[in-house]
C-alpha cells in the first residue's frame, strides 16, 4: 500500500498536482509520535533508537501529511539498512529560523561517490541487496521537502552509516496564501498516526503540580554527583536517593518511583545487575530506567538496552539533556495511559513497553473475558487467577493503564457490551446479563456513568436501534 501511495504521489509531483496544505501545529510532538510508531520495530531488531529534541515545543506552519511521509521514508530507509544491534537516532533543533530534522544510522552507509545519485528516481545504492526498495522513497522525499520550501542533504561513509538532514523554513513568509489552511490549525489528524493520539500544546505541557507529583529515584554511590543531580531535579520532581542497586530495590518495594536514574559502576550491586532484576520482575518492569555511565562504547550501550534500560546517558553530560530525557519518558507513559482511557478497546501492545507487561495484560484480558458473564467475578478472584495479591494487582494495573483493577474489569465488560449492542441481535436487557450485570437497570446506570449516555442512545447514534 505504501509503495502504491508513493508511486501515485510521485506521479502527481511530476504532473505538478501535489499541493501544499500547511497549518499551525505543534511540530516536536508530531515528530515524537512518528518516532514512537517505530519503537516496536527497534525493539524487535535490538536497535538502539533515540529521539533528541533541542526544542520542547515548536508551533509553526507545516503540512502534516508531507512531514509524516518525509520522516516515515527516512526512518524506513534507516531501519532497512541498519543491522540488529545498530543505532538509529532522530535529532530536532532550530537554526537560523529553520527547523532541522536529522536521521542518523549506523547501517551500511553510502559510498561518497554515490551520494549525489541517491535522490534520483529508481536509483538504488546496492543492486545486489536482498532488501531492495523501489528506488522511489528518497526521490519522493526530496520532492516533498522542496514542495515544503525546504532542502534535504545526505552524508555517509560505506560501512559506517549515514545522516540525512532536512531543513524546513520557520518563517511564515515562505508560504503562499493558498498554501495555508487556517481552518485546520490546531486540529488533530486522527487518521495519520493511529498508534498514539496526538496532543495539543496545552496537553503537551506539564503543570508544576503534575511535575511535583512525579517521584524520581537516583541510584549513585558518588555523593557529589548525587547532590548535583538532586539539586537540579528537586525543583520539578520529588527526589529519592540510594547508594547502590541493593538499596534502590529496598526503596522501590516500599514506595514505587515514577522513574529511576542509575549509575552503572557501584558497590554491592552495580547498575546492570540492578537493571536486570528490575526489568525481569513483573512488579517493577514498567518503571522507566535511565542508565548513566562513563562507559561510552556502543557495546556497553547495547548491553544496557538488552537488559531493558529505557535510555542511556554518557558522562560527562549536559543536565538539560538528562532533564529532557526524563521529561520525555514520563510524558510518554502519561500519553499511553491517556490513550488507554480514551480508547474503546484494550490493546496490550499499544500500552505496554516490555514483553512482561504485554504478557500480563494479555493474561488479564483473557481472565476477565473468561468470566464475562459471571456477575460474582470479583477483584479478589481476578487477583487470585493472576497469581498476585489484590494490592499488587491494583498497583500494577494503575502503573500500566492509569486505572484500577476494578476499572479494568468494567472497561472489558463495557467494550464487549458495545460490540454486542452494535450486532443488533440482542436487547439491552440481554446484553446486560451477557456482560455480567445482575440487573438491566444497574447496567444502564453504570453504562451511562462510563460513557455519559445510555445504552439505548448508543443504538440510536449508531443507527442500529430496534
Amino acid at each position: 500500500m505504501t509503495l502504491i501511495d508513493q508511486l501515485m504521489d510521485f506521479r502527481k509531483s511530476e504532473l505538478g498536482e501535489l499541493k501544499l496544505n500547511v497549518a499551525r501545529n505543534e511540530f516536536v510532538g508530531f515528530i515524537n509520535e512518528i518516532y514512537l510508531s517505530f519503537a516496536l520495530a527497534a525493539s524487535q531488531n535490538n536497535i538502539i533508537f533515540t529521539f533528541d529534541s533541542k526544542e520542547e515545543k515548536l508551533n509553526c506552519l507545516f503540512d502534516k501529511s508531507y512531514i509524516e511521509k518525509i520522516t516515515f521514508n527516512l526512518l524506513s530507509n534507516a531501519f532497512k539498512y541498519t543491522p540488529a544491534g545498530g543505532t538509529i537516532g532522530i535529532s530536532l533543533y532550530c537554526e537560523d529560523n529553520w527547523v532541522v530534522i536529522q536521521v542518523k544510522d549506523s547501517g551500511k552507509g553510502i559510498p561518497p561517490e554515490k551520494i549525489s545519485l541517491i535522490f534520483e528516481r529508481f536509483y538504488r545504492v546496492d543492486e545486489s541487496s536482498s532488501k531492495l526498495g523501489s528506488g522511489i522513497g528518497l526521490a519522493l522525499t526530496k520532492r516533498l521537502v522542496e514542495l515544503h520550501h525546504g532542502n534535504i542533504s545526505a552524508t555517509g561513509e560505506e560501512g559506517k552509516g549515514s545522516v540525512f538532514t532536512v531543513r524546513l523554513p520557520l518563517d511564515d513568509s515562505y508560504y503562499l496564501e493558498e498554501e495555508i489552511n487556517t481552518e485546520d490549525e490546531g486540529k488533530l489528524d486522527n487518521n495519520a498516526l493511529p498508534q498514539v493520539a496526538l496532543e495539543d500544546e496545552e496537553a503537551f505541557s506539564m503543570t508544576e503540580e503534575e511535575k511535583k507529583a512525579e517521584t524520581i529515584l537516583l541510584v549513585e554511590d558518588n555523593k557529589d554527583i548525587i547532590n548535583y543531580l538532586e539539586d537540579n531535579l528537586k525543583t520539578n520532581y520529588n527526589v529519592q536517593t540510594a547508594g547502590n542497586g541493593k538499596e534502590a530495590l529496598e526503596l522501590i518495594y516500599k514506595q514505587e518511583p515514577n522513574l529511576i536514574i542509575s549509575d552503572i559502576m557501584m558497590p554491592e550491586m552495580d547498575g546492570l545487575s540492578f537493571c536486570k532484576i528490575l526489568k525481569q520482575n513483573v512488579k517493577t518492569c514498567h518503571i522507566p530506567l535511565i542508565l548513566v555511565t562513563a562507559k561510552n562504547s556502543v557495546d556497553d550501550q547495547i548491553k544496557g538496552h538488552e537488559l531493558g534500560a529505557d535510555d542511556y546517558v554518557v558522562k560527562p553530560f549536559e543536565m538539560n539533556l538528562l532533564e529532557a530525557k526524563v521529561k520525555n519518558l514520563i510524558k510518554t507513559r502519561v500519553r499511553l495511559k491517556e490513550l488507554y482511557s480514551q480508547s474503546t478497546s484494550i490493546k496490550p501492545e499499544a500500552i505496554a513497553f516490555n514483553n512482561l507487561d504485554k504478557e500480563l495484560m494479555h493474561k488479564a484480558l483473557g481472565i476477565v473475558e473468561k468470566h464475562l458473564q459471571d456477575a460474582e467475578f470479583s477483584v479478589n478472584l481476578f487477583a487470585r487467577e493472576m497469581g498476585m495479591s489484590r494490592s499488587n494487582l491494583h498497583l500494577k494495573m494503575k502503573a500500566i493503564t492509569g486505572a484500577s483493577a476494578t476499572d479494568f474489569v468494567k472497561k472489558v465488560r463495557f467494550n464487549k457490551a458495545i460490540q454486542l449492542l452494535e450486532e443488533n441481535r440482542y436487547s439491552v436487557a440481554e446484553v446486560s446479563y451477557m456482560v455480567g450485570f445482575n440487573s438491566p437497570s444497574y447496567f444502564s446506570t453504570s453504562f451511562k456513568k462510563h460513557f455519559d449516555y445510555l445504552p439505548t442512545e448508543h443504538l440510536e447514534k449508531s443507527g442500529k436501534g430496534r
